[in-house]
Formats: C-alpha cells, sequence, structure tokens
C-alpha cells in the first residue's frame, strides 16, 4: 500500500499521475486525459503504482479527442484501492 501523502511529497511523475487519478477517483480517467494533465508514458506509470500495490481497474473504450477523432482501445484507469491517505 502507498500512502497519498508519501507520494505526493516528491515532484515525481509517479506522484503526479497518482495525484490526477485520486481527484478523478469516481471515474475513470483515460489515457488522453492524462497525456493531456502532463502525464507522459501512462502504461508505464500505471505498471509502476500497481507494483507499488495500488488497486488499479483498466477498462478498454472509444474515445474522442478535441479534433473529432475517434480513439479505439483506449485505456481507461480508475484507482479502486490501495492508497493510504
Amino acid at each position: 500500500m502507498i500512502s497519498l501523502t508519501e507520494a505526493t511529497k516528491k515532484p515525481t511523475a509517479h506522484a503526479r499521475l497518482l495525484r490526477v487519478l485520486m481527484e478523478n477517483q469516481h471515474q475513470h480517467a483515460n489515457t488522453i486525459f492524462l497525456l493531456g494533465e502532463g502525464i507522459l508514458s501512462v502504461a508505464s506509470g500505471i505498471d509502476r503504482l500497481k507494483k507499488a500495490g495500488v488497486q488499479i481497474d483498466t477498462v478498454y473504450g472509444t474515445v474522442v479527442d478535441a479534433n473529432g477523432i475517434n480513439h479505439d482501445n483506449v485505456a481507461h484507469y480508475k484507482i479502486v484501492g490501495g492508497v493510504a491517505p
């Protein structure tokens, strides 16, 4: 289990990803949204969070970007456990 306080002490990409997911914890955040939030290498960051004990639900779906382009099989992530306040 990872502590949110512990993870956000350092301004790392890992902590930023965790913070953005926690801010959107009641909905799935998709890869395109996370890239727009400045999170690079989303899949790699999700893998690191999972290895740190964060439970993340992943589903795949179609997303329409700001330019109206459909993107199929985009990952959508949601934290479901493993993060202590």
